[in-house]
Order: C-alpha cells, then structure tokens, then sequence
C-alpha cells in the first residue's frame, strides 16, 4: 500500500511540473511521511485532471484495502 501510495504521489507531482502551467509548491515532513501540495494560483485544466486522477487512484487503493490502511482525508482551503 505504501509503494503504490508513494508512486502515485510523486508520480502526480513530476507531471505537475511537467505537463501543467499551474504553479504550485511542496512541503514534505520525512517524520511522518507527509507531503503537501499548494496551489499558487486557481489549477488549470490539466493540473485539475492530474489531481482527480491522483484521488481516483487512491481511492481504488482505499476500496480495495479498507479504511485500516489508507484514510483519505480532502480539505479545500
């Protein structure tokens, strides 16, 4: 779960950089394994597209597993 939790993240944050004109930052905390993206600006349609692909993927890792191993928590600020 951890592997494929950590592939899709950082997999979305290289096309981020890579494939969107969104500008954003990231902050990770090694500890606890948490990394943080923030939106500079409103996302384009591309960076939107990455990040929808980002949850439905995670959400197939938490269907799959159960809430036990993955809690997804979204928070829009």
């Amino acid at each position: 779960i951890c592997a494929g939790v950590s592939a899709l993240v950082i997999n979305t944050v290289n096309s981020l950089a890579h494939f969107s004109a969104t500008k954003f930052s990231t902050d990770s905390e090694q500890e606890t394994g948490r990394l943080t993206v923030r939106f500079e600006e409103e996302v384009d349609r591309d960076a939107d597209l990455l990040m929808r692909s980002l949850i439905l993927g995670l959400q197939g890792i938490q269907n799959n597993y159960g809430d036990e191993y993955i809690h997804l928590n979204f928070k829009e600020v």
